[in-house]
Order: C-alpha cells, then structure tokens, then sequence
C-alpha cells in the first residue's frame, strides 16, 4: 500500500482488508490456510485433529508481521493457550522442508502446498475448529485513472482463477 501511495507501483495484491480510502481494492479470489504435516508425523493418521493435540505440537510458522501468522494467530486466539513455535521463516519453502523432513506442524496458505499434498509429500491435517479463510485482492491508487493494461490485466487473472476452479470440479 506504500509502494502504491508512493507512486512505486501501479498495482499490488494483498491478502486481507485495506482501509486506506485513497486505495482501491478488488476481491480476486478466496483461499484458507491449512495445518499441514509430514505424512510420517503421528497426526497424519487421524482423521481429525484436536486443539488439545494442536497445543502438544512444535510448530514452524511464518515471521509476526506476515499476514499468514496474523490469520493463524487470530484462528488459534482464545482456542489454544499456547503455541510451542520452534522457528519462525520468512519462506514458504524453508517452512515446507522443515514440515516435510520433520516432526513439525506448519500453517500455510492452501495454494502453496497443493502440489507438495498431491504429490503426497505433504499431509493437510483436518482441524474443523480453525477457521482461517482469506481474500485475495488487487489493489490501486484511485487516482490512477483509467489503465487498459491494468483492465487486461485483472481479466486474465480472473480467468486464471475460473479456469482453476472448473479444473478442480467447483
């Protein structure tokens, strides 16, 4: 949003809400973190895992301040006393190795380790009692005017997302 108002970028995406009023903001798609596992670390056996079982975990999570953790964070607040972190990573791959060589539980957006579950080197556990659903949305300077480039280029990311979901059978 800086970057924007600052005039560094004509566009961003963001995940979450923007309250700034001189930026606009246009929902492109909905995504949810999932807890994943190892498909050898004990939990990936049951069918459902617990907050008791989720608090007894070490975890390897996103740095405070991403908006991964914040999401997290707010899903886990008044459910889990305490979360044992073990490390936290700025990069999504340091954080799927070390969840995927490792005893650790990790939290990460769905769209990043689709590939890693499909390939069954990663397990999303199921933890019907986090919610952690987010929106991603591409934003704007409302004084930018009209922008064709912006306009063909929103419409293909749109169509990327629809051809996605009709692949997935949604």
């Amino acid at each position: 949003i800086a970057g924007l108002l600052n005039y560094e970028y004509e566009i961003g995406i963001i995940e979450g809400r923007n309250d700034d009023s001189r930026i606009h903001s246009e929902t492109w798609m909905d995504d949810h973190l999932v807890v994943i596992a190892s498909p050898h670390h004990p939990f990936s056996r049951h069918s459902t895992v617990n907050l008791s079982q989720l608090e007894q975990a070490k975890w390897v999570l996103r740095e405070q301040g991403s908006g991964t953790r914040r999401i997290f964070d707010g899903a886990v607040h008044g459910l889990i006393e305490n979360v044992n972190v073990w490390k936290e990573y700025e990069h999504i791959p340091v954080l799927k190795a070390l969840v995927k060589n490792g005893t650790y539980l990790g939290c990460m957006p769905y769209l990043d380790v689709e590939k890693d579950v499909a390939d069954g080197h990663l397990v999303v556990l199921n933890t019907p009692q986090l919610n952690m659903k987010r929106s991603l949305s591409f934003i704007w300077r409302n004084d930018a005017g009209e922008n064709p480039l912006r306009d063909c280029f929103l419409a293909a990311a749109k169509r990327l997302v629809k051809r996605r979901a009709k692949e997935a059978g949604k």
